[in-house]
């Protein structure tokens, strides 16, 4: 091979991989999405207050559907401002992010809840999403 078919081939290459990249991260699944969990420093006479942050390390755009496993979590513990924003089917164990607010890197979902209970018990793993890639 000469030297210009050498150089033709390694820039052709770099392309391949460049886009591969920016447009290949259409492989996003659930597995880009992470739930943190932190006591919030909102503070009631009885109860603890904690702040649930779903978010993506996908840069292939917004998720469209995110639902978390949120198996005994009431629509009752959700924080006034939260209850548009996250639907909870307390049958079938799941919350469903509702409101219009998309995840994408760097734009977390935010919601808030409280309990009696210092431990939490909930599993808030992602039980499936959809990627507008």
């Amino acid at each position: 091979m000469d030297r210009k078919a050498i150089v033709t081939l390694c820039l052709t290459a770099f392309v391949i991989v460049l886009l591969a990249e920016v447009y290949g991260a259409s492989a996003c699944s659930e597995a880009n999405l992470a739930v943190k969990l932190t006591v919030s420093p909102i503070v009631f006479t009885t109860k603890w207050s904690y702040r649930v942050e779903v978010s993506t390390d996908c840069s292939c755009g917004e998720t469209e559907l995110v639902v978390l496993n949120c198996e005994g979590l009431k629509a009752a513990m959700l924080a006034e401002n939260d209850e548009d924003r996250l639907r909870v089917d307390e049958e079938r164990g799941l919350c469903f992010v509702e409101g219009g607010d998309p995840i994408s890197k760097g734009s977390p979902f935010v919601f808030h809840y409280t309990t009696n209970s210092r431990l939490n018990n909930f599993p808030f793993g992602v039980a499936s999403a959809r990627f507008d890639c």
